[in-house]
């Protein structure tokens, strides 16, 4: 079933939802009108504004990934975050499990719950507030929602995705990084303010300077301590135009020099890079670079450019209008609907890695790699640095590098790929081995973690972890399927 379900979808429905009357404490499932009468029913079951499921679960069920399927028992779809709060305060009394689900664009089943309830946060989408400096969005608002919003007021976000189709509150679970985050940090790093419903069910709106412990501790903590329901986020001026440079590289150490010269300048405004077999399968560097402009300030070509390695004629140099920029990956994503491959398997795999130890780690896994190990054309491998003292937020785990790398495989299972299993198989063992060079994992893609992993993902900040959960989700409720405790 598609993701992309909307709430008018579900509403249009004849729901077996509108019937639930409670909950069977020695059974432990829902029960309906036509259920029997000697259920034994917990007598504290909300009522809610927006819809409880019992049916009709499959797209809940799965994810981007398509490789990991557990069976939640129910779903709601709130119409307030008074819903989440019943929901939460009810699930912690009987121990139901819940899972916070934004566009279900995990890979691994991160965002699915088995036995217990999904809380589909897409119904809960509205963009509240925009001002000079800030929007204040529901939790199930897309990116681009967000932008098409404060693009009218002439803002933007200082960073965004580089696909727009994610929620905030998803991205903000996990940290959020792009192009422009050598200069900004992560989505996460980008906040004003929080509004979050705890594992204990308690709303609690946080920021910097109120209530900090909850705000340091909820950004970037992979839903574990609370349900994230709405963010205030810092905007900027937004530009009108932007030139976007496409450098070609045959070399892998210039193509790294050259994106840490970049990210140390500052010269352009967003930073990317790509690995791509080329015709004889021998693979080709992408440094993709951006500047932001308006029509009466264009950059200087070779201002831009002096210094730098690619491979002279080669490259393009494109002006964009900013919004077409930002949101360049909407046609690729439609022609991978249109032709089936975003509904196959992605096993992806993200990757920090200390900018000192980067190019004999990449240049090793390189030598090793063909296109069919990342599903080419579909899959593709990334490559870009970033700044870490751009990076505040405590949980996202960074290397301890001045600089370091993101290093994604974006693998796709296609017909002429390895295959699903020879790709997780892969993944793991690339883990292991980015740890043992003080590699950290960013936690969204497609590699089995368990509480021993993540110990030595978190290191030092592990028992203030624990110490979190036991404070804010003490019954261990909230995002078991990431398989922390």
């Amino acid at each position: 079933m598609n993701q992309d379900i909307s709430r008018r979808t579900f509403l249009n429905r004849s729901l077996i939802g509108t019937f639930i009357i409670g909950f069977d404490l020695s059974l432990r499932r829902w029960i309906t009108k036509n259920d029997p009468n000697d259920a034994l029913l917990a007598e504290d079951f909300p009522e809610f504004d927006g819809e409880f499921l019992t049916e009709d679960l499959n797209y809940v069920n799965d994810d981007f990934g398509h490789i990991i399927s557990k069976s939640a028992i129910a779903v709601l779809l709130p119409n307030s975050i008074d819903d989440i709060v019943k929901l939460v305060r009810f699930a912690r009394k009987y121990n139901i499990k819940i899972a916070p689900r934004g566009q279900g664009h995990s890979t691994f089943g991160q965002s699915q719950v088995d036995a217990g309830v999904v809380i589909d946060l897409s119904t809960l989408d509205r963009i509240r507030e925009i001002n000079a400096s800030e929007v204040l969005v529901d939790a199930g608002a897309t990116w681009l929602k967000v932008l098409e919003a404060t693009l009218k007021f002439d803002r933007t976000l200082p960073i965004l995705t580089d696909y727009l189709g994610l929620s905030v509150g998803g991205t903000l679970s996990v940290g959020g990084l792009g192009g422009q985050s050598f200069n900004y940090g992560a989505l996460v790093d980008n906040l004003v303010e929080l509004e979050v419903v705890t594992g204990k069910g308690n709303l609690i709106t946080c920021s910097r300077d109120r209530n900090s412990l909850v705000f340091q501790s909820l950004r970037s903590s992979l839903g574990q301590f609370g349900i994230v329901v709405g963010a205030r986020l810092r905007l900027i001026p937004a530009p009108t135009k932007t030139r976007v440079y496409t450098l070609i590289y045959k070399n892998l150490a210039n193509f790294i020099k050259d994106q840490e010269l970049l990210i140390e300048d500052g010269r352009f405004d967003y930073v990317e890079g790509f690995v791509s077999p080329d015709e004889s399968d021998r693979w080709l560097y992408i440094l993709e670079v951006a500047k932001h402009f308006n029509p009466t300030q264009e950059p200087d070509d070779d201002r831009l450019l002096t210094a730098l390695s690619f491979s002279l004629g080669k490259e393009t140099i494109e002006d964009r209008d900013y919004f077409d920029f930002v949101n360049r990956l909407a046609p690729v994503v439609e022609n991978l609907q249109a032709t089936g491959m975003w509904d196959i398997p992605h096993p992806w795999i993200d990757l920090l890695l200390p900018a000192e130890k980067a190019f004999d780690f990449i240049a090793e896994v390189l030598a090793g790699l063909t296109p069919a190990d990342i599903g080419s054309p579909v899959g593709l491998i990334v490559l870009y640095p970033m700044n870490r003292d751009k990076f505040n937020a405590p949980f996202l785990i960074t290397p301890n590098s001045n600089q370091f790398f993101l290093f994604s495989l974006f693998r796709a299972a296609t017909p002429d790929s390895i295959g699903v299993e020879a790709m997780l198989e892969a993944n793991q063992k690339l883990y292991r081995e980015a740890i043992a060079i003080g590699g950290k994992i960013y936690p969204n893609g497609s590699v089995a973690m368990n509480p021993i992993y993540w110990q030595q993902h978190y290191q030092s900040l592990w028992y203030a972890f624990v110490a979190h959960k036991s404070r804010f989700d003490p019954n261990q409720i909230l995002t078991p399927e990431q398989n922390i405790f």
